[in-house]
């Protein structure tokens, strides 16, 4: 007896913004540090493309601010950086949308669409520390390639240093384009049903976690920059707020 299986191909499901997504990974990995380093592999910039695939630019802007000041410390300006920012926030923005979960802004009063936020923020954190493990194999696989590539180069043989440069950006963007969709499964199965069995306390000091956000980057731009230069930016950032508050208040006021 012969034993076939059939695959069920659910027909309404989001296949073409899920293959847009891990696209969208692959580039903004590349980006990140191989490519053209524009910046939109940032979470932030990331987080509304991503919205933008799946039709809900807000959800995209809601976890990508509270994960951009983040890592505010953390951009790749003549430093090292760490962790993996990016790939998290696109896989847990395909996961909410696909399980059409509702958030409010970032910053706004508690509720269920505010505790689901801090449940997202926190997801993305623990993504980016466990994406960091899989940065750093990564690294060490390029190390190794380019080092025969280097090695070639002194035999003369200067395609295989071409070759090996090749391979590391295919790697770069297989990771970036598999993390997501890794994300979003996990998150779908595993994460977002999580929240629903959270006793409510918990679920109030999680919704809490993006208000946290703003002095997390506050004082890591202290740090950074020394504490006389983070208030320099701090006051800085205060008064084009005030201004543009004046400004948009002035001209509804007319």
């Amino acid at each position: 007896m012969l034993l076939t299986a059939t695959v069920v191909v659910d027909p309404g499901f989001p296949w073409p913004a899920l293959i847009m997504t891990v696209m969208l990974g692959a580039l903004l990995t590349l980006d990140e540090t191989a490519v053209a380093q524009t910046w939109f592999s940032q979470p932030l910039p990331a987080g509304i493309l991503a919205g933008l695939i799946w039709g809900d630019p807000a959800l995209g802007l809601a976890l990508g601010l509270p994960m951009q000041l983040l890592a505010v410390g953390n951009l790749p300006i003549g430093q090292p950086f760490t962790g993996e920012k990016v790939t998290p926030v696109l896989g847990l923005i395909a996961a909410a949308a696909i399980a059409d979960w509702q958030v409010t802004a970032p910053f706004t009063i508690t509720g269920p669409g505010t505790e689901r936020l801090g449940w997202l923020l926190m997801a993305a954190a623990l993504g980016s520390l466990a994406g960091d493990r899989a940065v750093r194999w990564e690294s060490r696989l390029h190390y190794r390639l380019m080092l025969g590539g280097l090695r070639g180069l002194q035999d003369g043989r200067y395609e295989q240093l071409e070759r090996a440069h090749k391979r590391c950006l295919m790697i770069a963007a297989v990771r970036g384009g598999v993390s997501p969709l890794i994300w979003a499964v996990l998150a779908t199965r595993i994460w977002l049903p999580l929240f629903d069995v959270l006793p409510d306390r918990l679920c109030v000091a999680v919704g809490m976690l993006p208000w946290l956000t703003p002095a997390l980057a506050v004082g890591t731009l202290g740090e950074l920059y020394g504490s006389r230069r983070g208030l320099m930016w701090l006051g800085a950032g205060f008064i084009i707020a005030l201004a543009a508050v004046w400004t948009l208040a002035g001209g509804s006021g007319s």
